[in-house]
């Protein structure tokens, strides 16, 4: 029974910290898409 608990914990924890990472670079990848159409109209306006 004690296995089975660890197995099953280890298990929820493992897809907890997963789901949580992925969040996390998904916020870090919006961070940079939001830097790059900054970058980018900024370079639209000196062109002009």
């Amino acid at each position: 029974m004690e296995i089975a608990m660890s197995i099953t914990g280890l298990f929820l924890g493992g897809c907890t910290m997963t789901v949580y990472l992925c969040c996390l670079q998904l916020n870090r990848i919006s961070g940079y898409e939001a830097e790059v159409q900054r970058l980018r109209e900024k370079l639209n306006e000196i062109k002009i």
